[in-house]
């Protein structure tokens, strides 16, 4: 879809936005773009606006091309073209920190006399001018809100055109259906393989699941057994 501008396409993102306004939601803006983006939205939205500060990390000779992407923490996210294009982890490494010093600089500049807004317990809404790789985006939602396997797969699903999402974490999925993308979670899939006969049984993968910390209530473990035609007792 093509806009007149970005402020044309902010206010078109706050209409469809609507059900979060009065509820002060975090608009974090993408520097350096999206800022008057996200304020627009916010105000809007009767919320509040803030930058998170990330970075993509460049190819070698190619620095628009993200590998990857880096917050203001120093957590990274890095794609699949970092072993594509045998990367070595000293390369990854100095570009993190060359991006790291351009973080700080801009920390410095944008909010020079507050920490950032906390996002806890928040609706956080994350906005970006444009989407290439995806790499950044996913390095900007809030890391104390999602793990980074959810962001991934949201922020990849939403950059392809809404694919569907295997999650299972609660509130991944809740973002991932108020964003359009189809989920499906861990049991589903064993399921489907296991009607496919790709899989003999689902028990033995949901049990090893639940060992390594899989959260599944009794009621859906056994549910799920029923629907394969297993026991709890085989």
């Amino acid at each position: 879809m093509a806009f007149q501008n970005r402020e044309e396409a902010a206010r078109l993102l706050a209409e469809r936005l609507s059900p979060y306004k009065g509820q002060n939601p975090l608009v974090l803006a993408i520097p350096r773009g999206a800022v008057p983006m996200a304020k627009i939205i916010a105000d809007s939205l009767g919320g509040e606006v803030d930058v998170v500060l990330v970075h993509k990390l460049g190819a070698p000779g190619q620095p628009e091309l993200a590998i990857g992407a880096v917050d203001e923490s120093g957590n990274v996210f890095l794609s699949d073209l970092v072993q594509n294009l045998g990367l070595s982890p000293d390369y990854v490494a100095g570009e993190k920190q060359a991006q790291l010093e351009v973080l700080q600089k801009r920390r410095a500049l944008y909010t020079p006399f507050r920490p950032p807004i906390d996002p806890s317990d928040r609706i956080v809404i994350v906005v970006d001018n444009g989407i290439a790789t995806g790499a950044t985006m996913i390095a900007a939602l809030p890391a104390n809100i999602l793990g980074l396997g959810e962001r991934a797969t949201i922020a990849y699903a939403v950059a392809n055109g809404n694919m569907m999402g295997a999650l299972d974490d609660r509130r991944a999925r809740l973002l991932a259906q108020q964003l359009g993308v189809p989920v499906v979670g861990l049991v589903s899939i064993l399921l489907k393989a296991k009607k496919a006969g790709v899989l003999p049984m689902v028990k033995p993968y949901i049990d090893a699941a639940r060992t390594q910390g899989f959260r599944l209530h009794p009621a859906t473990y056994a549910q799920a057994l029923g629907l394969a035609g297993e026991t709890e007792g085989e």
